[in-house]
Order: C-alpha cells, then sequence, then structure tokens
C-alpha cells in the first residue's frame, strides 16, 4: 500500500502560497495561506466556476484590510500567514549608537540600535555598577579603537551609518 501526504500539510515555507480565491464572499479580496497543491486546486475550481463578479459587500461589516509583506510560512506542518515584524524605526531620529556594559577589558563594541532598547542598556549597566576589575589586569591589553559612527533607519531598522 502506498501512503501520500496529505495535500494540506507542508513541510517547509517553500511549500506554502498566500492565495486569493474566488468565493463570492463579503471580503474577497483577503488572501489566505495554503499549500501549493491547494492553490493550484482553487485556480482550477476559480476557471471552472468564473468569477464572481462584482460582489456586494454585506451590510455592517468592516473587512480587513490586506496586510501588505506578509507572507506564508509552515509551522507544525500547516501553512499559516504571518504578518511582518513593526519596524524598530521610522526615520535617523529613533536610532542612536550604544554599547552594552561588560566586565571585560575593552568595552563592548558601539551598536546601531534605537534609543528606547539604548536607554534600558543605559539603566542594566546603571544597576550593575562597575565591575571592580584589577586595573593592572587589564595593562597588556590592547583593545580596539571603536569609533560610535552615527545610526540611521533603514528599512525599518536601526543600521550604522556613514562615519
Amino acid at each position: 500500500m502506498l501512503l501520500t501526504a496529505d495535500p494540506a500539510t507542508c513541510s517547509a515555507d517553500a511549500d506554502c502560497v498566500l492565495k486569493v480565491g474566488c468565493e463570492c464572499s463579503c471580503c474577497p479580496n483577503i488572501s489566505k495561506s495554503m499549500t501549493k497543491a491547494q492553490a493550484d486546486a482553487v485556480t482550477k475550481r476559480c476557471a471552472t466556476l468564473g468569477e464572481c463578479g462584482s460582489p456586494k459587500p454585506c451590510p455592517d461589516m468592516v473587512c480587513p484590510e490586506e496586510v501588505q509583506g506578509a507572507k506564508a510560512v509552515c509551522k507544525a506542518g500547516a501553512c499559516v500567514k504571518v504578518s511582518p515584524p513593526a519596524p524598530e524605526c521610522k526615520e535617523d531620529s529613533d536610532c542612536t549608537m550604544a554599547h552594552d556594559c561588560t566586565c571585560e577589558c575593552c568595552p563592548a563594541p558601539y551598536e546601531a540600535m534605537t534609543k528606547k532598547k539604548a536607554n534600558e542598556l543605559r539603566m542594566k549597566c546603571s544597576r550593575l555598577g562597575p565591575c571592580g576589575r584589577d586595573p593592572e589586569m587589564c595593562a597588556g591589553v590592547k583593545c580596539s579603537t571603536s569609533n560610535a559612527g552615527t545610526a540611521t533607519c533603514r528599512e525599518g531598522k536601526c543600521a550604522r551609518g556613514g562615519r
């Protein structure tokens, strides 16, 4: 006996797609996550049934808007629709250069991050206080000279800018 996998299951993100169906529902233009096999079946069904025409909105129903940047992924063997993460910044002024505290001889390197995260690090480091590292222990250690630089907002993420 030959066992075949259920066409509704997935094993990798590549097995999943977002597809708009051909239902004549109140909110017809919202994509759904499905396997490629299911998407092929929807395409065939829509070709047979034809398009709905222009469906009339249902009274007292607010249709959700399609999430831009959403994608289909495979989770626990099922295709699900996930929204993109919220941007951490909108403009350069939302970002700054900061570094975490460390008890090593050399300070942690500067990183581009949101001002909120930088403030959280400052508060954490002020609570920890000084490490009490013996200066003689670090006397021969050469630390790289890390220029803080500037932080910019690129594609919704804080990044190191030009120096």
